[in-house]
This record gives C-alpha cells, sequence and structure tokens, in this order.
C-alpha cells in the first residue's frame, strides 16, 4: 500500500445505495453492445465483480473474526494453539483471494475486447488485456502495479513452501497480533523472508488487513476509471448509478465486512509508524464511510515492547532468525 499525497474515499448509503467499492454502480451500466461475453465465454463485468466481492467479504470476515478472537484470548487467557494456527490458516486464504480478485480485475477488462478482432489469444487476462492494447489498460495496470508487488508474498506461500509464522507485541495498553512469512536466508537460517521483510520486520493485522481492503477499494477505483476510458473512446459515456434494496441484498455481508474494518484497533508494530497507514471509519449517523490514506496514529508507541515469535522447529534447519517488528 502506497500512497504519497493523502487520498479520501467516501462512500454513502444515501448516495450509492451501499458502502461496497465504487465499481459496483458502474459495471451494471456497461451496454450490452459493448461487451463480448460469449466470444470469451465470460460472465457479465457486474457478476464477475460480485463473485469477488463475494469472496473478499467471506475470507476477511473470517480472518477479522479470528483476530479479535485471538486478540482477546491473549488478553484474558493462555495462549491456545488452535486459534493460533486458525488466525494464520484464515490470512492465508484471504491473501489468496486478494490475489485472485487482481486478475479478475483484468478479466472484467477482457470482456471489452472483441476476441474477432483480436491481435492476441492469450489465456491470461492481463497479459490479453495490455498486448490487445485497451484504451486505459496501460494506466491501469500503472496504478496497480505497486499492489500487485505487494501480493508476492502469495506466490511465495504457492511455489516455495514458505509459511506464516505468528508475531505478537506485549504493551501495556494491551497485546497487537501479526506475522511474518518465515523463508530461509541466503545462509540457511529460517526467519522473517529477507524478499518480504527486507527490515526483518513483521506485519500487524491491523495494518495488513485494513491495508489490504484498502487497497480493494483504490483499485475500484482505477477499475471504474478504466471501464470509463474505454467507453469514453467509443463515445459512449456512463454514470455510477445508486443500486435499490433488491441489488444491494446480494452484496454478501459487506456490511459486515464494514463493521469490523471500523472496529479494527490501532494495533500496529513500531517499524511500521514509518510506513502508510489506512483508516476506515463511520459517521455518527452510520451511513456515510469514509476511507483516509495516510491516516494519522492518536498515539505513540513506546520505546520498548516486548516480542513473541511462534514458529516449528525444522531438525534439518537448526539456525532462526528473530522477527524484528
Amino acid at each position: 500500500m502506497n500512497s504519497g499525497t493523502m487520498t479520501l474515499i467516501i462512500r454513502s448509503l444515501e448516495r450509492d445505495g451501499t458502502f461496497a467499492p465504487c465499481a459496483i454502480n458502474l459495471l451494471e451500466e456497461i451496454p450490452d453492445s459493448q461487451l463480448f461475453l460469449a466470444g470469451h465465454q465470460s460472465r457479465h463485468p457486474d457478476s464477475i465483480y460480485r463473485r469477488s466481492l463475494d469472496k473478499i467479504s467471506n475470507s476477511f470476515c473470517e480472518v477479522a473474526g479470528e483476530y479479535f478472537i485471538r486478540t482477546e484470548e491473549l488478553t484474558t487467557a493462555s495462549s491456545s494453539d488452535q486459534r493460533r494456527k486458525a488466525l494464520l490458516t484464515a490470512q492465508v486464504s484471504f491473501l489468496h483471494v486478494l490475489q485472485e480478485h487482481q486478475d479478475e480485475l483484468w478479466m472484467i477488462l477482457r470482456t471489452l475486447i472483441d476476441p474477432a478482432t483480436a491481435k492476441t489469444t492469450s489465456a491470461f487476462n492481463k497479459q490479453y488485456v495490455l498486448e490487445n492494447k485497451l484504451p486505459g489498460s496501460a494506466s491501469f495496470e500503472q496504478s496497480v502495479d505497486g499492489y500487485r508487488k505487494d501480493l508476492r508474498i502469495v506466490n511465495k506461500l504457492k511455489h516455495q513452501q514458505c509459511q506464516l509464522c505468528d508475531v505478537t507485541v506485549r504493551l501495556p495498553s494491551g497485546v497487537h497480533l501479526g506475522y511474518c512469512l518465515e523463508e530461509p536466508d541466503r545462509t540457511g537460517a529460517l526467519g522473517p523472508s529477507p524478499d518480504i521483510h527486507p527490515d526483518q520486520g513483521a506485519f500487524s493485522f491491523a495494518r495488513d488487513l485494513t491495508g489490504h481492503m484498502a487497497n480493494v477499494y483504490l483499485s475500484s477505483e482505477r477499475l471504474a476509471k478504466a471501464v470509463m476510458k474505454v467507453l469514453d473512446s467509443r463515445g459512449i459515456r456512463i454514470k455510477p448509478q445508486a443500486h435499490g434494496p433488491e441489488s444491494i441484498h446480494q452484496l454478501n455481508r459487506w456490511d459486515e465486512v464494514v463493521k469490523l474494518l471500523c472496529k479494527i484497533p490501532e494495533a500496529y508494530f513500531p517499524k511500521e509508524m514509518r510506513k502508510t497507514l489506512a483508516k476506515f471509519s463511520l459517521d455518527e449517523s452510520g451511513q456515510t464511510l469514509s476511507l483516509k490514506i495516510p491516516a494519522r496514529l492518536s498515539h505513540r508507541m513506546p520505546t520498548q515492547v516486548r516480542v513473541e515469535y511462534g514458529f516449528t522447529v525444522d531438525r534439518h534447519t537448526p539456525l532462526t532468525r528473530v522477527p524484528l517488528p
């Protein structure tokens, strides 16, 4: 999550009909004449996006729920290995869903290309869209490329037998939970991945969960701009439309997503104080959602903290490097 200047995203129930990301108000407005669904054997862009949001909402609610349960557990009782594993397993699933979502954004853009006149026939959505030079695709790639790099962690989980290890920072005010990606370094010692954690740090769930969901909202803004640019190049103008109750009912669990996002505390790690933070908040009426990037902290981090690191011993790799969050 990179943001040099302040970004403020507002979603209003009165104006938009939903707190879900903005592309949900636009994709249904694409004229059928501009879509090539049969040629791609594809769903409608609105359906693709809704299904993708459903996967995100289900996965996010699971990991956020485990996060709050685990935090409460460590605050009031002894540690449970079962809950620790459940939280990390839920986080792995969430990261996979986020990577799938990025590809599904390219899948949506693919439906705007006529396969009968396409110059290339790549099976990969991103490559297909870029090689066919869909208007706005190059700028869309540039705008989402930084987040794609943030999701390199998923490829390491998939292809390099890396795993997530839990990291807990204890402060007088409470516990801050997080994780790091474990990977051998050049000496063979296991510890925080040199590629993912170049500072030998770790990710707090507080920053990670809000940061990933902020990128879902940012990617939605960029997708909407890309779609409008394509249609504008064809002399067609469309505008986002508010959704009625029947349409919004199909957005699985998104109200729950927003409530959980606004509930996540500022339980960051010390090294994250210098990084970009995202803040979700609802107004007093509960009708307007604000996403602010970067957000300011309401407190200072103590100079000394206690760090706990949970990992599995590998008898063939006796050396371990601990995270310094």
